[in-house]
This record gives structure tokens, sequence and C-alpha cells, in this order.
């Protein structure tokens, strides 16, 4: 996947506009064997002063696995996080490859356990939640994109012990208690909730 295609151009422009960034840099990564290849948008000061975005360009044009058929949904991933904090970049890369080469499933509530502990980012959280674009209103609401229904999740940095309450309780009782203390999902050191 060297060559960009329509579907990534397509892509890098609707992902830009609902950034409403003009122009943002995009990364190439390739993973450890050099098989598989992901784009990353980057947007300083999005959605506010102080927080960069992160945005796969590309996630889609690969099939979505879930319990070993194509799920009807492709999927995109964005996230954002305090700009003091080391590029962000590797994680939404590394979240890619585990959808493209492991086949795992992301949804709304599902997690991937020890994808920021990898990087060393963090001193309390390390595992990826799953949840709705919220943070940029409706403009990554999904999209039919060439032949593909395309959706975007949000990567929510969470803790090992908000990962085994949300299996324990239920990933809407984890996102109300996010709700009611007001977390800082922009800040990766901020103290787990659980």
């Amino acid at each position: 996947m060297t060559q960009i295609s329509n579907h990534q151009k397509e892509l890098a422009r609707h992902t830009a506009l609902a950034f409403q960034a003009d122009k943002p840099p995009i990364f190439h990564f390739w993973d450890d064997d050099h098989t598989s290849d992901i784009y990353v948008m980057k947007a300083p000061d999005r959605p506010q002063i102080g927080v960069t975005s992160y945005a796969t360009v590309g996630l889609s044009a690969r099939p979505l696995i879930h319990e070993g058929k194509e799920f009807e949904t492709r999927v995109e991933i964005v996230s954002a996080c305090g700009s003091n904090f080391p590029d962000f970049s590797n994680v939404l890369a590394t979240l890619a490859f585990c959808v493209i080469n492991s086949k795992w499933f992301c949804a709304p509530g599902i997690i991937f356990p020890d994808v920021l502990s990898m990087y060393g980012l963090s001193d309390t959280m390390s595992d990826i939640y799953f949840a709705h674009p919220f943070l940029w209103d409706d403009r990554f609401k999904s999209v039919t994109m060439h032949e593909h229904h395309v959706a975007w999740l949000l990567a929510v940095p969470v803790s090992r012990e908000e990962s085994a309450f949300a299996q324990e309780f239920g990933s809407a009782r984890l996102e109300a208690i996010f709700s009611e203390r007001d977390i800082d999902i922009f800040d990766l050191n901020r103290k787990s909730i659980v």
C-alpha cells in the first residue's frame, strides 16, 4: 500500500476538514515485518490549543473482522492528547496493525490491552478504550466512501483498573463515571478513577 489511493486521498480531505485543520501532516508507518502499512494524520492545536489530534488514514481500506467474518462497517481511529506528551502517532499505528494483522475487532466499548504501555508514554494509563468520537461534535459521523460504510472511533487511554471495571460492570458504567468525574482524556498521566 505504498501508492496513495483515491480512498486515502478522500479520507485525508475528510479528516482534515473534521479536524478543521489546513493540510495537517500525514506520516507513513510500517509494521515490524514491513508487510503492512498505515498513514497517521497529526493536527496540532485541535480540538483546542495545547492538544494534538491524530487519525489513521486508510485503515478503512482493510476489512474489520468480527467472529471470523468480515464486518459490514470499516473503521478509522482518531485520538487526541496534550501536545506536551511525546508523539502519539505510534500508538495509532499500532492500533491499526492490531486490526490489520491480528484481526482484533474494535467498536465502542472494546478495549485493546497494553497498547499504550508498549511505548512508555504514561505512568498511569496502559490500555486503549474505544468510544464514539465526541470531541469533534458530529464531524466524524459515519459516511459511505468508495462503497464502504466508514465509522470513526475515538481511542481513549485507560488504566488496567478501568479496563477491569469495564469488563466487570460494562462500558456504559465506565463512561458514566468518566462523565461524572469529568476526566481529562488529554492527560496521559491522569489518575485512574478506579
